[in-house]
């Protein structure tokens, strides 16, 4: 919670900035900027690179821009910066695995490095697809079947045949509702243990971090929070690393990935964003 508060305070008293500028001059121009210096080159032809030596010079450009740029606060308009050691600290102290679930459907997750020819830990489920509240359950119940080892979540469209409006109750029954129907399909599957990854039926702090109560979201769970396009943040954000850490959940930072074509400009620097962006998820969550 230390390192929480300590981002947060930087959200509060870093330089300030506005947005567009950010976007435009710091984002799109340093990330075009670096991928000239690190000579990152995009192959149409090769969609997947297997050139280790580029890959590790658009991981230093990524924290060479992270450094440079920080993360943007769009709720006070502030920097939140970070040092090269610092980046370099936090991802030196990664923990590289976590267990998830209970009892006997516990499994271990451990990162994987490239050529590693261990199983991945595979996360089945409909990833956030919209489903209908009267097929959810068998839906998932039917992912959980399969030989996964942990179940990921759908979002619900309606919630007790209405629409889902956010930050209404319509928001928060949806997002309670969904956890209660994935334990129940995971107990008809004879699974009750098994991980679940959620929640995807609403976008305010306050209807996710509702979805943690007895029989909903466990401990032992993965909690999904999902940063914003390009390196920014807001206090959804940190609401809900603040309610996730505090309770002791599995953290499941994510980022959607920078557009190509947007702030992150071509495939080369859009390369570039996304290390910065992965890396900015250790540093804050």
């Amino acid at each position: 919670m230390n390192n929480l508060f300590n981002i947060y305070d930087r959200a509060l008293n870093g330089p300030k900035v506005d947005e567009k500028e950010f976007d435009m001059k710091m984002i799109f121009q340093k990330s075009k900027e670096l991928a000239k210096k690190y000579e990152i080159q995009y192959n149409p032809d090769d969609v997947v690179p297997q050139d280790k030596d580029m890959a590790r010079r658009t991981f230093d450009a990524g924290v060479e821009l992270l450094s440079n740029v920080g993360v943007y606060s769009r709720d006070t308009q502030i920097i939140i910066e970070f040092s090269k050691d610092e980046i370099k600290d936090a991802l030196n102290n990664i923990k590289d695995f976590i267990f998830m679930g209970e009892n006997s459907d516990t499994v271990m997750c451990k990162a994987r490095l490239l050529s590693d020819k261990r199983k991945p830990c595979i996360i089945g489920g409909p990833n956030g697809a919209p489903i209908s509240e009267n097929n959810y359950i068998s839906i998932l119940n039917s992912y959980a079947k399969e030989s996964i080892d942990g179940l990921h979540t759908g979002s619900l469209v309606s919630i007790f045949g209405r629409n889902i409006r956010a930050r209404t109750p319509s928001e928060f029954l949806a997002c309670q509702y969904e956890v209660i129907w994935a334990r129940e399909a995971i107990r008809r599957a004879g699974k009750p243990g098994l991980s679940i990854t959620g929640i995807m039926s609403g976008v305010s702090s306050e209807a996710q971090n509702s979805g943690d109560f007895d029989g909903g979201l466990r401990c032992c769970d993965k909690h999904l929070i999902s940063f914003l396009n390009e390196l920014k943040v807001d206090w959804e954000v940190f609401n809900k690393i603040a309610h996730n850490h505090n309770i002791g959940n599995i953290i499941d930072a994510n980022q959607g990935g920078p557009i190509i074509g947007g702030y992150a400009g071509g495939p080369e620097s859009s390369a570039v964003v996304a290390v910065a962006a992965m890396i900015q998820l250790h540093l804050i969550a």
